[in-house]
């Protein structure tokens, strides 16, 4: 059997995927200007997204110090019932920083992962 001359790769799966050109923008950036500009980038482009996921939402920032925005992220993900929210939020390291908060323990209670 004689492969079709016709044949295309799937565009829409590969759309989404960073290209090498910007794969080396982020590298240098974050060589140029540390952790929390590669953060800030990350977030930029999470934000501009139709619907940013709430988890990488409060992940980034927490990464970057902000606390309130990133509980509000999670308090977002939780109303939606995402279920990463309920897997991971509980242990994921990023968050310790959150854990002595009265409002993370509150927005954990809430969901039902608290004591």
């Amino acid at each position: 059997m004689k492969p079709s001359r016709n044949f295309s790769p799937p565009i829409e799966s590969t759309r989404n995927l960073p290209t090498a050109r910007s794969t080396i923008n982020l590298t240098e950036r974050l060589t140029r200007r540390g952790m929390q500009s590669f953060l800030r980038l990350r977030l930029r482009d999470a934000l501009a997204v139709s619907a940013p996921n709430k988890y990488v939402m409060a992940e980034l920032y927490t990464l970057l110090g902000e606390k309130d925005e990133a509980i509000e992220w999670l308090r977002r993900g939780f109303t939606e019932s995402d279920s990463i929210f309920t897997i991971f939020v509980g242990v994921n390291p990023i968050f310790d920083d959150l854990r002595s908060d009265p409002r993370f323990q509150d927005t954990l209670r809430h969901a039902g992962l608290a004591p």
